[in-house]
């Protein structure tokens, strides 16, 4: 199985802020998984993953990323990729 390594892109000092703070960045994914990225979008399936958004002090910045850059997968800022695409200009 191939191994898959996440790498940060280059940032400046104010994006490297908010993801400081948010709930992902330390998250273990080999032992919680990934609940940012569900199988399906389905509500039942999206709601770990949301609800942690929700909670997190980073979860607005994450949106506005998001949608800044048409990120079109995941939940991030507690919004589907589905959820994001009705707010895109």
């Amino acid at each position: 199985m191939a191994s898959i390594t996440r790498q940060a892109p280059n940032m400046t000092s104010d994006e490297l802020d908010w993801r400081q703070k948010s709930f992902c960045k330390d998250w273990d994914f080999k032992k919680k998984g990934d609940p940012w990225h569900p199988a399906s979008e389905s509500e039942i399936a999206a709601r770990p993953g949301k609800n942690l958004c929700w909670s997190c002090p980073a979860r607005e910045a994450c949106l506005a990323d998001a949608l800044a850059h048409n990120e079109k997968h995941g939940i991030r800022g507690g919004f589907t990729a589905t959820e994001r695409s009705r707010y895109r200009k």
